[in-house]
């Protein structure tokens, strides 16, 4: 049943209650549509460019963060590598062997001294 087709009993047409329940169910839609989680917002071009900004200012924000934690990282693992070396290093000095006089070392005929 369309608005339009209001009659009374005699058939006359009564525009003041098909206003009224247009107003109303105008009204109804417009709030329902309101409440809806989804319900599409009006946007501009300034919206947009300050929505495309803060997307630009956070995805910057997490490379370099990012690159920041990765450089840490490598720097770690170098720190430990050179720890590593230099102690190595230092109980290599202590571990010459020492020249046993009692050791007779064969040299051959061959070789000049």
């Amino acid at each position: 049943m369309a608005i339009n087709d209001l009659t009374d009993i005699f058939g006359n047409t009564d525009t003041a209650k098909q206003n009224a329940l247009q107003m109303k169910l105008s009204n109804d839609i417009k709030n329902a549509l309101a409440s809806l989680p989804s319900a599409p917002r009006p946007t501009n071009n300034k919206e947009l460019s300050r929505q495309k900004a803060e997307i630009q200012n956070v995805m910057n924000k997490v490379i370099t963060d990012k690159g920041n934690k990765l450089a840490d990282s490598f720097d770690k693992v170098f720190l430990l590598a050179a720890i590593i070396l230099l102690a190595t290093c230092f109980i290599g000095i202590f571990t010459d062997r020492k020249d046993d006089p009692n050791i007779v070392v064969a040299v051959s005929e061959n070789v000049k001294i």
